[in-house]
């Protein structure tokens, strides 16, 4: 996942192309990933060569990110809290975002796996 800084506070038009032309960059540094876009965040998937990111101009910040299935939630969250050592913290904090229509909140997801996590 990228993020980009000031391009989002553009016009739509010039935000359009801005960000196109950031995504093109991003397909010419790393030509074997699927690079798409979203408002604010530009998604790669595949042979991601985060030295390679650092050369591109205009890239804010950058993530590695896991996609799963909601079904697989809760078993990723316990891993995730025992392999980065958040047992060994006083407190933590799950920021949850859901995409599209759900039966449930992004806050009823996180009030879940956090009760999961204290246990």
């Amino acid at each position: 996942m990228i993020r980009y800084g000031e391009i989002v506070l553009k016009s739509a038009p010039l935000r359009e192309r801005w960000e196109q032309t950031l995504v093109t960059n991003i397909h010419n540094i790393l030509p074997n990933s699927n690079v798409w876009r979203e408002r604010g965040i530009i998604w790669l998937k595949g042979n991601v060569e985060t030295e390679q990111l650092n050369k591109g101009c205009g890239i804010f910040s950058f993530s590695k990110c896991t996609q799963f299935s909601l079904d697989q939630l809760h078993e990723i969250c316990l891993e995730y809290y025992e392999t980065h050592g958040i047992h060994q913290v006083n407190s933590f904090a799950l920021r949850v975002r859901s995409v599209g229509n759900h039966v449930f909140t992004s806050q009823q997801i996180a009030q879940k796996l956090g009760a999961i996590i204290q246990k």
